[in-house]
């Protein structure tokens, strides 16, 4: 179900709206877990599809919630796991590789912006933007990986053609912090704000890709980001 209150559009699994030509949704908290809603996942692929379709739509903002806490959604997934059949965690897998296939396959620009702790599907929502942007607080971490929680959303694929192999590894297999400077100095982000000016650097670099021939960029970001059918392989390994 989705609520329109002003010039927003709110959904269990993020709220919109429109600044000019740029759509910019604001991601909510606990997402994974949200997806396991058949409803709400189906309605975001729904508007993503909408965004995808619309002339007047040129270029998207997704806003990543700024979170504190960076092992709380992974305990609650383990607890949920725990009550569930397998379908439970089938269907968390399928919602999550239907978001990020459509996201990389957008021919629009997509701008991704996190800032606090980034993890686990909200980093790979970004790793399938055409252009990063982070707050200054913003820290990488990955506490999955100690509870045996491999990242779900293509991070394999995205990180070795973006950083290259050796930083992949380096990254997927790392417990500690990288902090926002050190993911611009490897090249996982595009540019550092501080945290204050994260939204409107966000909407404005949308704007300035937005303003490109789609006919241009569409083909180009086919070329630069690689195969479809090889990112879709690796979703289904993890």
């Amino acid at each position: 179900m989705s609520d329109t209150t002003a010039n927003e559009t709110h959904t269990e699994l993020f709220s919109w709206r429109m600044e000019q030509n740029v759509a910019v949704v604001k991601v909510r908290d606990r997402l994974l877990l949200r997806l396991a809603d058949l409803t709400a996942k189906g309605m975001a692929v729904d508007h993503l599809q909408t965004f995808a379709s619309t002339d007047s739509v040129r270029a998207m903002v997704i806003l990543n919630p700024h979170q504190t806490s960076d092992k709380q959604e992974y305990l609650e997934i383990l607890t949920t796991l725990k009550t569930q059949d397998s379908s439970f965690a089938a269907r968390l897998c399928n919602a999550a590789n239907q978001i990020i296939t459509q996201l990389a396959g957008l021919s629009k620009p997509v701008v991704a912006a996190g800032a606090g702790r980034i993890v686990s599907l909200l980093l790979n929502m970004g790793l399938a933007a055409d252009y990063r942007i982070v707050a200054d607080d913003a820290v990488f971490v990955n506490p999955g990986l100690a509870m045996g929680l491999p990242s779900k959303g293509g991070a394999a694929f995205f990180l070795s053609r973006l950083i290259g192999t050796a930083r992949a590894m380096e990254f997927m297999l790392n417990q500690d912090e990288i902090s926002a400077e050190t993911a611009l100095a490897w090249g996982l982000v595009n540019k550092v704000v501080p945290f204050e000016e994260l939204e409107d650097a966000a909407i404005s670099k949308a704007h300035e890709m937005g303003e490109l021939p789609q006919s241009v960029f569409g083909p180009i970001k086919k070329m630069v980001s690689g195969d479809l059918a090889k990112l879709k392989t690796c979703l289904e390994q993890e």
